[in-house]
């Protein structure tokens, strides 16, 4: 067995308390006070995932200066945290503490936790190792999908190629779970059981982007994502390797500065291999990175698969570190100038990037806003037409209404001047009528009075003296 020099790690185990931004540091303070009241409780690890017991200890702080330690299980060669989040208050400590501790923001829809063309990257992968996995219609689930950028950037290059998938992410902050929405992604809070409770059938890739790192029960966990998948199912898993902190210069070639409470779990591709395999899950490709695409494989399935695999395997992760921490002082410096020249290098793209998407929002909003110039130019119109199409009608009913109105005003007039005239001429007719028989009544009575009178005329002729 591999025995490291003699208090290798003096400067991993001495006190230590790194200047934090504000930010971060009003977070760190808020994440202290919810373990003090126990609103985020920790388990202290007495075993590791392979049973192992065990253990060498690596670290006694984290990046921020909080109390955990780092420690190398034995058997299986994998590094666990001590003590770990309780499973059950993972989602308080993700929707309120993770972002800003550790990316020292609050998630913007604009930052991928894991850099651009990320999501491109685990399309290439699984397209690279075999096209036919991806149907035209595959159902694509992420675990712990972020700002929702890895999918998304999947489902462009699926298009790309003709398919069309349907994707779906879980996530506990609530600004996570918009940002996934918006892109028109299926958005689900929580993990598996909450997956589980609104799909019926199983996924067609299930995609572990920096998550499993996070698992405290991997043996809970994996029985979840077990109840998702079919012997099909492709699984994509990737983890920060820990044997590549040389080609991470961001880390300053220091365990230490790469090391936070947040991951449960440092694996590298071999534990990696060996605790999937525990669940019978079957490597198809990878490297120490560690990516690695897996599939179901029953056969492998055992307490202790393939224990070969991981045999001397702690020895090794050992001697790394002891090595890295041997030459920490002068790989610092070196580190100090790679990550400047990465940095200005990441800047400029990450310059281009931002060039490209206002230009890609610029041509969006372009066509968003003709789009609704037309719209409602449109909308204008049809409302200008039903307004002259009401404005005749009322027009019509209003000269309709005028007409039968002045048409009855002038029957009813004609009617009583008719009526009028009727009873002048009536009384006219009678007055006359009346005026005439008194005439020929009187010419009558004359006539008669004439004749009555004849006889005593002619009598008085014959008296009369001559």
């Amino acid at each position: 067995m591999y025995c490291p020099p003699r208090a290798w790690n003096l400067r991993l185990l001495s006190p230590y308390r790194p200047s934090l931004s504000p930010v971060r540091s009003e977070a760190w303070d808020a994440l202290k006070e919810d373990f003090e009241s126990e609103s985020i409780r920790l388990e202290s690890v007495a075993e590791c995932y392979c049973r192992g017991g065990e253990f060498i200890l690596i670290c006694n702080r984290d990046r921020f200066g909080l109390a955990f330690s780092a420690k190398l299980c034995r058997k299986c060669g994998l590094i666990l945290t001590d003590p770990c989040l309780a499973e059950k208050d993972m989602p308080l400590y993700y929707s309120r503490h993770y972002h800003p501790i550790v990316f020292g923001r609050l998630p913007q829809k604009s930052a991928g936790l894991f850099g651009s063309h990320q999501g491109r990257l685990v399309f290439e992968r699984v397209w690279a190792h075999d096209p036919a996995i991806i149907k035209y219609k595959a159902r694509v689930l992420e675990i712990g999908a972020g700002m929702g950028n890895v999918l998304n950037e999947f489902g462009e290059s699926a298009r790309e190629k003709g398919l069309d998938p349907s994707l779906m992410g879980t996530e506990y902050s609530p600004e996570c779970l918009a940002a996934i929405q918006e892109q028109g992604i299926t958005a689900v809070e929580g993990g598996c059981p909450e997956v589980l409770a609104i799909s019926g059938e199983p996924f067609d890739i299930i995609i572990l982007s920096h998550v499993l790192e996070h698992v405290t029960d991997l043996d809970g966990f994996m029985a979840g994502l077990q109840r998702l998948a079919s012997p099909k199912t492709l699984l994509y898993v990737e983890v920060p390797g820990i044997l590549t902190l040389h080609a991470k210069p961001e880390y300053y070639f220091d365990f230490r500065k790469y090391f936070i409470h947040a991951h449960s779990a440092h694996y590298n591709f071999k534990t990696l291999q060996y605790h999937l395999g525990r669940f019978g899950w079957s490597c198809l490709a990878g490297d120490e990175i560690a990516h690695g695409l897996f599939q179901q494989a029953p056969e492998m399935h055992s307490p202790s698969p393939r224990d070969e695999l991981v045999e001397g395997l702690a020895d090794q992760v050992l001697f790394y570190l002891a090595n890295m921490e041997a030459t920490f002082e002068s790989n610092s410096k070196v580190a100090e100038r790679l990550y400047a020249a990465e940095h200005g290098r990441r800047s400029q793209t990450e310059r281009a990037d931002k060039l490209a998407e206002q230009n890609t929002g610029l041509s969006k909003q372009k066509n968003e806003l003709e789009a609704k110039g037309k719209a409602e130019l449109a909308k204008q119109k049809c409302q200008l037409e039903a307004k002259g199409k009401a404005e005749l009608a009322k027009q019509k009913c209003e000269l309709e209404a005028k007409g039968q109105a002045e048409l009855a005003k002038q029957k009813c007039e004609l009617e009583a001047k008719g009526q009028a005239e009727l009873a002048k001429q009536k009384c006219q007719l009678e007055a006359k009528g009346k005026a005439e028989l008194a005439k020929q009544k009187g010419e009558f009575l004359n006539s008669i009075s004439w004749r009555l009178t004849a006889p005593l005329r002619a009598v008085g002729r014959l008296f009369k003296p001559q």
